[in-house]
Formats: structure tokens, sequence, C-alpha cells
């Protein structure tokens, strides 16, 4: 389709978001700790970046990471 980053930036990142929350439910009840190289959060400030609708404030406190996290 047309959301792809070079065509409909704010597209891609609202595709994005919808495959990180869907990640983030697919492991929800699995033991141990995850890994998700990018994600939620880069979509989110993408999202924003590119004229799309204020996403990360509204996004970040519904799914709130681990406290322990990798930088």
């Amino acid at each position: 389709g047309s959301a792809l980053p070079w065509i409909d930036m704010a597209a891609f990142a609202r595709r994005a978001i919808d495959l990180a929350l869907a990640d983030r439910a697919r492991m929800r009840e699995q033991p141990g700790l995850f890994f998700f190289d990018r994600g939620l959060i880069d979509a989110a400030c993408a999202l924003e970046a590119h004229g799309g609708e204020a996403a990360l404030d509204t996004l970040a406190a519904a799914h709130r990471y681990h406290r322990r996290v990798f930088l």
C-alpha cells in the first residue's frame, strides 16, 4: 500500500504503532524479559515528527515498559 516512509510517513508510523502494540500483546503472557528493538516509542515519535497526531504521551502512559530497560 501507500504506508511507506517515502510516500506517507504518518501512515507508516501508524502501522508501526499497530505492529508494536500487537507484538507487546502477543508476549504479555510469556514468562521472562523480552527485547523489543525499536517499536512503540520510536513509532510514536515518528508520527508526531511527521505531522501526525500527538501519540507519544498517550501511548507511553498506557503501555509502560518494565522499569529495567536496555539502552
